[in-house]
């Protein structure tokens, strides 16, 4: 049974920064006193928010290998930082076979997405914020008490990529959470 709707007024202090970071407007990830820039990659994002919410994960990531996906699922499971589903606003959640990343064919493909937690409401659905690989940062839905409802789960497979039992919502390719404020 999923708790309550988490609301702000909830939430501990060492995630607050990390929320509030991912409710501004998707403008303040994309732009600099330059102009424009373009989106950053989805653990690039989550990098990112962290780094501004004071938690700077980049110093870790040279320890692992892999894509920086896998390098934050790396880290969050070296410091015991995994939440499963019980996901928080502010946890970074992942993803796999959310494309052919080695390009075989064969969805075998872990660790390929990544985005951060803003909201978990009453009903299960997680509201989440990424760097989607065409529209750049937008927030999405899912819900993992109903993986396979369309309406309920943001499409996460790239366009054109089919999969044997068409797996293809952020619900059905969930793959667990990760809470990187906790990180000593």
């Amino acid at each position: 049974m999923r708790s309550p709707v988490k609301s702000l007024s909830r939430i501990s202090n060492p995630r607050l920064p990390v929320v509030l970071l991912i409710i501004l407007p998707v403008s303040f990830f994309v732009s600099c006193a330059g102009g424009p820039q373009p989106a950053p990659d989805c653990s690039g994002f989550v990098l990112e928010t962290y780094r501004r919410a004071g938690i700077d994960l980049a110093p870790f990531m040279n320890r692992y290998t892999g894509n920086g996906v896998a390098r934050l699922y790396a880290l969050a499971l070296d410091y015991g930082l995994l939440t499963g589903d019980d996901l928080q606003p502010g946890d970074v959640i992942f993803w796999d076979n959310t494309y052919d990343r080695n390009g075989d064919g064969v969805w075998n493909d872990p660790l390929t997405h990544t985005g951060i937690v803003t909201a978990v409401k009453a009903d299960g659905t997680v509201e989440f914020t990424h760097s989607h690989y065409r529209d750049g940062v937008v927030v999405a839905r899912m819900d993992l008490n109903d993986p396979g409802a369309a309406e309920r789960n943001a499409a996460m497979r790239m366009r054109g990529q089919t999969s044997p039992g068409g797996l293809w919502t952020a619900g059905q390719l969930f793959r667990d959470g990760a809470a990187f404020y906790d990180l000593p």
